[in-house]
């Protein structure tokens, strides 16, 4: 989820808008209209966004919300939806169109869960500290199913005991339990048992427990499952969910459900074949993409659903935004839906996500229960972004000063971060340069690959390299060269012109691997030799055509991918030089606090480890 830690830019969320929103938001005096109530969304902010959306050539648009509690504690609420929601572009996007909001879920997991340690008070005293194991008992035993290599490490197995001896609840929220992000690869089909079975114990942590923050929607996952547990109830999360928080506040459009969204205002969610579009030049192809929550995906046991799976219209994004402003209560009937006291959890720094600020603008940001709280220009925010296939979502409240934005996306192209330049320097501030570089940074961060190797390898071990490789969290691949004389291999690589179309080049010279394994946001990955035994690593989305099945087009998916390229680097029997393994490298994520793993052997400074068959 590519956007989600992105706590250096609390101001990415103000990219889409205009002046007028950045006066509300930096002296709270919001411009006017005849009849005294605020206008910001006007005309010119319509004019100003649509030419934003022509400039980056951007297939959907977005929906905007501001809310703000005056000096009489009267509500200014303005909503408003700008482009296409479709792919034909004949319906527009209006303020009932659904959007994912993907990672702004985490704070609604986060309330459930609290709802029902208050409501189960006098079972779990301890409250947000009560220790996952007692709980789920699974979790107590996380070290007794590592596998080789990671077991034949003493202190790696004893930190991990810690882990599942000590954690709590305030560890999974606020992403301190010692494991990276690792969103690489896993899959829709996974349960608690899958995850707590041999999935997550042999996740390769990059820290120790409590040591550092790390992004990890994987907690997010576990979590999702406690409180059915906790309310001793069959009832599932969503159907909690809808129970306790979407109901009870009013929120109607909420779901989790893919099918029910779809058969209502659900907008076409857009991504890019092949590259991400600059304004100087775009040669990528706008593409409505099945989101990850298919039609096939019912809605009980989605794995998802604890970190990204909530579904929203804008008109409801602004009905959730006053409710945080009122620690929880519904705005419309005054009830107090959601315990005072669990908003305030959800709003206390537990780990520092962002210990420096770059500029002087800004603060370090904390991370408490699905928020990142810091200051901008003065004014304490709380906030957090989201990003999925298809859509990009920003929602920041200013809680001292009543007011807040929601800004949801219908293209996971760009967070559009880099444009409010132009507005800080042409109408009110000195241009602020980590805003100008924000969206370059993002599309440039990765080095180009090298066209010739300095270490070129032997043709004649490359058949050496196929075969079945297994990695205790994941299972088996099957590594295939493409072109291929394996006849195991032949039905995956004859495939791949049509399910990834103008990925593998028919006369390519340089060597190259592919194996398919399906998860959430890719399911193919291509190997291309670099240099010695380094391979370039590239993830690989096959999409479907929407309009057109057995049709299919290839985007790749660099989330949590780390800043610099992820590589494969193999390793060979010092006997007989037959290749024992691979292990992959950049592909857990780039947190501050995530450091680069090393070693002398391969399978030592591997952050995942995939052992020959």
């Amino acid at each position: 989820m590519p956007c989600d830690a992105q706590y250096n830019c609390p101001a990415s969320i103000y990219a889409l808008l205009n002046t007028s929103i950045l006066s509300s938001i930096l002296s709270f005096q919001p411009l006017k209209s005849e009849d005294m109530k605020p206008v910001v969304l006007d005309a010119e902010f319509s004019v100003f966004v649509d030419n934003l959306l022509a400039e980056w050539k951007a297939p959907g648009g977005t929906g905007v919300a501001l809310v703000r509690l005056d000096e009489s504690n009267n509500w200014d609420v303005e909503t408003k939806g700008f482009g296409n929601a479709t792919q034909s572009g004949i319906e527009k996007l209006t303020v009932d169109s659904q959007f994912s909001i993907a990672s702004n879920s985490k704070i609604f997991t986060v309330i459930l869960v609290g709802i029902a340690l208050e409501e189960k008070k006098s079972q779990y005293p301890a409250g947000w500290k009560t220790k996952v194991r007692t709980i789920l008992p699974e979790w107590g035993t996380l070290h007794t199913r590592l596998e080789a290599p990671l077991n034949r490490n003493p202190e790696y197995v004893s930190d991990l005991e810690v882990t599942a001896r000590e954690a709590t609840l305030e560890d999974l929220i606020s992403h301190r339990t010692g494991w990276p992000g690792h969103d690489g690869f896993y899959s829709m089909s996974m349960t608690l048992s899958t995850l707590l079975g041999s999935y997550l114990p042999n996740l390769r942590r990059s820290a120790s427990f409590r040591e550092t923050f790390q992004y990890n929607n994987i907690m997010y996952m576990v979590l999702s499952f406690l409180p059915s547990i906790i309310l001793n109830t069959t009832d599932n999360f969503p159907i909690l969910m809808e129970r306790y928080v979407f109901h009870s506040l009013g929120l109607e459009s909420a779901t989790y459900d893919y099918a029910k969204a779809k058969n209502e205002t659900l907008a076409d969610g857009f991504t890019r074949q092949v590259q991400i579009p600059r304004p100087d030049g775009d040669t990528s192809i706008p593409k409505d993409v099945w989101p990850y929550w298919d039609e096939a995906q019912k809605k009980d046991g989605i794995v998802n659903a604890g970190p990204g799976g909530i579904i929203m219209s804008v008109k409801d994004s602004a009905l959730w935004l006053q409710v945080l402003l009122l620690e929880g209560k519904n705005p419309r009937t005054g009830e107090q839906v959601i315990p005072k006291s669990v908003i305030q959890k959800v709003l206390t720094g537990l780990t520092v996500a962002s210990p420096k600020s770059r500029y002087p603008e800004q603060s370090p940001v904390i991370y408490g229960g699905g928020q990142g709280m810091g200051s901008y220009r003065g004014h304490a925010y709380a906030e957090h972004g989201g990003g999925t296939l298809g859509f990009v979502s920003r929602i920041i409240h200013f809680p001292n000063d009543g007011f807040g934005i929601a800004v949801l996306i219908n293209n996971d192209v760009v967070d559009h971060c880099a444009k409010i330049y132009d507005l800080e320097g042409q109408y009110m501030l000195d241009t602020i340069k980590w805003l100008k570089e924000g969206l370059y940074q993002a599309v440039s961060a990765r080095p180009p690959r090298k066209t010739r190797a300095e270490e070129p390898i032997d043709p004649s071990t490359l058949a050496s390299l196929e075969g079945e490789y297994r990695n205790p969290s994941i299972g088996t691949v099957r590594l295939c060269l493409v072109p291929t004389n394996s006849t195991t291999c032949s039905p995956l690589v004859s495939s791949l012109d049509l399910r990834l179309p103008g990925v593998f080049s028919p006369d390519q010279d340089v060597p190259t691997l592919v194996f398919k394994k399906d998860n959430i946001w890719t399911n193919y990955v291509k190997l291309t030799h670099s240099d010695g035994t380094r391979w370039e690593f590239s993830p690989w989305r096959s999409t479907e055509e929407v309009d057109r099945r057995e049709e299919w087009w290839a985007t790749t998916e660099l989330g949590g991918m780390g800043k610099d390229r992820a590589f494969a680097e193999f390793a060979f029997s010092q006997k007989d030089g037959e290749p024992v393994g691979f292990g992959l490298r950049g592909i857990w994520g780039g947190d501050w606090g995530t450091e680069e793993v090393s070693g002398d052997s391969v399978v030592e400074r591997s952050e995942m480890w995939f052992e020959k068959v």
